[in-house]
């Protein structure tokens, strides 16, 4: 019985594997008809047009947060480095700039810097 066992677990293994390479035959051999070639029209040029346009509003809205970073950096610091009697709020105008950004700075430049320089000369 044992021996009987052994070959029917022997001739099972070689049917799989008979099976299993046999449809991989059929398979490599079977043609699926894909067409590799790919034809470029016109729904290709709009959406080259259209990704052109994205990366363009893309890098405007990155050198508007450059600039916009840059100005910040120099009002903050530009209030740091003046005293209280120039600029008696100062706390106040930190908070302001800290909190609101590019927008800060840009009301810090127009209302205080620059009358602020124009008293200096």
């Amino acid at each position: 019985m044992n021996k009987l066992s052994t070959i029917a677990g022997r001739i099972t293994t070689a049917a799989i594997s008979l099976g299993a390479l046999a449809s991989t035959v059929m398979a490599a051999a079977y043609d699926y008809g894909y067409d590799y070639t790919y034809d470029y029209g016109a729904g290709d040029a709009l959406g080259a047009g259209v990704g052109g346009v994205m990366l363009l509003v893309y890098c405007c809205l990155c050198l508007i947060l450059a600039l916009s970073l840059a100005l910040w950096v120099w009002m903050l610091i530009d209030v740091l480095k003046r005293t209280e009697a120039e600029l008696p709020d100062k706390t106040t105008w930190i908070i302001i700039i800290v909190l609101l950004g590019g927008l800060g700075a840009l009301v810090y430049y127009f209302s205080k810097k620059r009358a602020l320089d124009a008293k200096k000369k």
